[in-house]
């Protein structure tokens, strides 16, 4: 009797975890941006504050980034500027710059913004950076992101 209960008891958590790893394959196959998407995700010099960095190649074959600073700052103002850092000199002009205001989410401290901005997807690896600078206290939020040829990566 107790075989069979560790046999039962075994066939649930394998049975759960086969239904798990399905569903991600199978919403990638719904969702094809899925597979060519990357995340960078780093911390802030004053460590109050997060930022995440998405960058995917869409179906047009532009490149759309996805900037978000989640923070536990009083004042919401913060200076955000994406620049494209390629080889070549011409490139490194800002391809986004804004003033953006967080907002509160809730009853909780944290408050947030998120930006969304298209490039068009050039040959070769293209290496993107975006900062945003708190602007009352000076916290700098800075991360990459390189994208090569139709997949994006972290770096």
């Amino acid at each position: 009797m107790y075989k069979k209960l560790l046999s039962v008891g075994m066939i649930i958590p394998m049975a759960a975890a086969t239904a798990v790893s399905t569903a991600g394959a199978a919403s990638a196959a719904v969702e094809p941006r899925a597979t060519n998407a990357a995340q960078a995700r780093a911390q802030c010099s004053a460590l109050r504050s997060d930022i995440i960095f998405n960058a995917r190649v869409n179906a047009n074959d532009r490149i759309v980034l996805t900037l978000r600073v989640i923070t536990e700052r009083p004042r919401p103002a913060w200076d955000v500027r994406i620049v494209r850092q390629n080889d070549r000199a011409a490139a490194n002009r800002p391809i986004f710059e804004s003033r953006e205001l967080a907002m509160r989410e809730g009853v909780r401290q944290q408050r947030s913004f998120e930006v969304v901005t298209r490039t068009a997807n050039q040959a070769g690896p293209d290496r993107f950076v975006a900062r945003a600078v708190h602007v009352a206290s000076g916290e700098v939020c800075r991360v990459a992101v390189v994208v090569r040829g139709n997949q994006a990566e972290e770096e």
